[in-house]
């Protein structure tokens, strides 16, 4: 019996070196990451036709992001799970809600990123998908040493730094609604 027990598996050595390298630092940094992506999504909606909803949904995953990296214990908290999960049902009604204005509407799919709803979607669907990382987060052994677990968390925390860089240099400045012009201007360009 005590050979069996000594014996130390290839997938042992790998979720100890992933346990090592993926600590609660990590988790912190990703969260950190998405505090300031969620705080610069809701800084931009000032412009928009509905600034106050818009930068509630995105304020609150900022205040929950904060939270766990000032200490990544407190997603044990009922108010933050509570939270948590009543804005990603208030999400997905919001997806709901635009995905039926967008097909609504005569739209061409080329890039859904060119319609104010199917940005919208993009953004409920970062929100959707970074709570639903923070919740495998907090099951018991999951985030620790999963391999997934931390490939979807860099993953995630990238996704909305590529896609903004992607749409600022793919949109066509010339089709930019009026409301986004003003702060767009201030920051990217001179002449619009």
């Amino acid at each position: 019996m005590t050979e069996q027990s000594s014996i130390v598996t290839v997938e042992d050595k790998q979720e100890t070196l992933i346990g090592k390298v993926c600590n609660p630092w990590m988790w912190r940094v990703a969260n950190g990451f998405m505090a300031l992506f969620f705080a610069f999504a809701s800084y931009v909606q000032i412009n928009d036709p509905d600034p106050v909803i818009w930068m509630l949904i995105y304020a609150i995953p900022c205040f929950l992001c904060i939270a766990l990296v000032i200490d990544s214990s407190l997603q044990d908290h009922y108010v933050w799970r509570y939270t948590a999960v009543i804005h990603v049902v208030v999400c997905n009604l919001g997806i709901f809600y635009s995905l039926s204005v967008l097909f609504g509407t005569e739209i061409s799919f080329k890039n859904p990123l060119e319609y104010e709803e199917g940005r919208e979607i993009g953004g409920l669907l970062i929100i959707i998908a970074w709570l639903g990382l923070c919740w495998l987060r907090r099951l018991r052994g999951f985030g620790e040493a999963n391999v997934f677990f931390w490939s979807a968390t860099i993953a995630v925390s990238l996704t909305p730094f590529v896609l903004l860089g992607y749409y600022v240099n793919t949109w066509d400045v010339s089709a930019i609604q009026s409301h986004c012009k003003d702060i767009i201007s201030r920051h990217l360009y001179k002449e619009i």
